[in-house]
């Protein structure tokens, strides 16, 4: 589809004048999570969340997240699991993906005692067919596995966790 642009003249173009798979809208957070050297086997909220509001009930939403983490043994295994919620239209929230013991993995594990450290950076991109039109609210929760050691979800002072949305 070819677009001629006029020296000027405003351009206007609804979302169904474009190609069917087009990216319609784009949300993004990029900030430090919250959880450090934790021992909670309870699922918390890292302070990573991000909002958009589909222009259609058929719409999909491509999610991407990736997230630095810091793993110490100490003297036994240690690892995390990550669980992505979803609130519509603020309410309650319903888990999409969950860890290692999910069909859907996200999580590591360090399955070395002693003194090992694992830090690395993962990823995670999944679809949602949320099937509304109202706002909707993702958010990053984590937990710890494993007998001992420590979880770090900032790898440095300089690693960000981020979560961008697309419709």
């Amino acid at each position: 589809m070819a677009l001629i642009v006029t020296k000027n003249a405003p351009i206007t173009i609804t979302s169904t004048e474009l190609p069917t798979g087009s990216v319609i809208q784009v949300q993004t957070t990029n900030a430090k999570a919250s959880l450090a050297a934790t021992n909670s086997t309870s699922m918390v909220d890292i302070g990573i969340s991000c909002s958009i509001t589909p222009s259609a009930t058929s719409s999909k939403i491509l999610i991407h997240r990736t997230q630095g983490f810091y793993m110490y043994g100490g003297s036994s295994d240690v690892g995390f699991n990550t669980l992505l919620s979803r609130s519509i239209g603020g309410g309650s929230y319903t888990g999409l993906l969950s860890g290692r013991t999910a069909t859907n993995s996200s999580g590591a594990y360090l399955n070395t005692p002693g003194s090992s450290e694992l830090a690395d950076i993962q990823g995670l991109t999944i679809l949602d067919e949320p099937n509304t039109t109202s706002a909707i609210t993702y958010k990053i929760q984590c937990c710890m596995i494993g007998a001992g050691g420590s979880v770090n979800m900032n790898v440095s002072d300089d690693t960000y966790t981020n979560l961008t949305l697309l419709e």
